[in-house]
């Protein structure tokens, strides 16, 4: 299932074929698009430019959705092309574990709420933050782990701290009872009660909420400073016409400077070797780092 955030263009296809496996235009095509509460909204082919035909038979549509939550879209054809064919995607409504007005104010400077290349920083220094962790850290409502069980385990540990609630649990198609069959103990150890897991591939299936319904003020914090370097050094790009090793300009007789030829200077990488996460913010992140390999 494709996952997009907020303000993201979400594309849809389909191809329409007879009876032989041909690409084929069917009479009629429409489009229906369900959101993830409310009334679906329906295109036509030929009404409207939001379903657009790319070749015999082949067509899409680009939606923006502006909730967040499941959707699902139906496409159906007529004619020599008869078909019904269904999907989904999701949309996120977390865009970051800071905003552009954290980095703005960071850096004293004005950057819009909406400024491509600032969001684009903010996802790469929330995934950096994230990878590092080894957490989604943010809040996840309803998530659905399915755990391998080896013999005479009698506690699983849920991957996403911290653990807000169990909704269920469901052991080798079994739905059982919290208090009575399982317990939720500290840092997320789900501890079954008077027996043993059952053990084998994939047999116990937890539903639960986990992480921050707020950002904790230091992981915005790296995240913003990262965020401000990764936007720092794009414009440092964008200045010198993405060209890497420019150390100094001078604009009266043009003359460039450039930096020194060890493939391993920063001057050479450019605004690629712009550092993600310097290790005293990762000493910041170690509370919320899973320990492991």
């Amino acid at each position: 299932m494709n996952t997009y955030d907020i303000g993201d263009v979400a594309r849809v296809e389909v191809t329409g074929i007879n009876v032989g496996g041909v690409p084929t235009d069917p009479t009629t095509l429409t489009l229906s698009v369900q959101p993830p509460s409310g009334t679906p909204t329906s295109y036509t082919y030929g009404v409207g430019t939001t379903i657009v035909k790319d070749a015999i038979g082949e067509y899409h549509a680009l939606l923006t959705p502006s909730v967040a939550g499941r959707w699902t879209y139906n496409w159906r054809g007529t004619g020599a092309a008869a078909f019904a064919e269904s999907g989904t995607f999701y949309i996120r409504a977390w865009p970051g574990f800071c905003t552009a007005a954290d980095v703005a104010g960071f850096l004293q400077i004005t950057i819009a709420a909406d400024s491509a290349p600032v969001l684009r920083a903010i996802r790469e220094a929330s995934a950096a933050i994230q990878n590092y962790c080894r957490q989604l850290i943010m809040e996840v409502t309803d998530d659905e782990y399915t755990f391998d069980v080896r013999p005479l385990w009698d506690r699983l540990f849920l991957p996403e701290l911290p653990v807000g609630e169990v909704t269920e649990v469901v052991e080798n198609g079994v739905t059982l009872v919290d208090g009575t069959d399982y317990k939720l103990g500290r840092d997320g150890i789900l501890y079954r009660v008077g027996a043993y897991w059952y053990p084998g591939i994939q047999t116990v299936i937890v539903t639960y909420s986990h992480g921050y319904v707020t950002t904790p003020e230091d992981v915005l914090s790296v995240c913003t400073r990262a965020a401000a370097r990764a936007y720092q050094a794009g414009l440092g790009a964008a200045a010198l016409a993405g060209v890497a090793g420019v150390k100094g300009q001078t604009i009266g007789d043009y003359s460039v400077t450039y930096g020194g030829d060890s493939s391993a200077s920063d001057n050479m990488l450019g605004a690629s070797a712009a550092v993600i996460l310097l290790p005293s913010e990762k000493g910041l992140l170690s509370h919320y780092r899973m320990k492991g390999p």
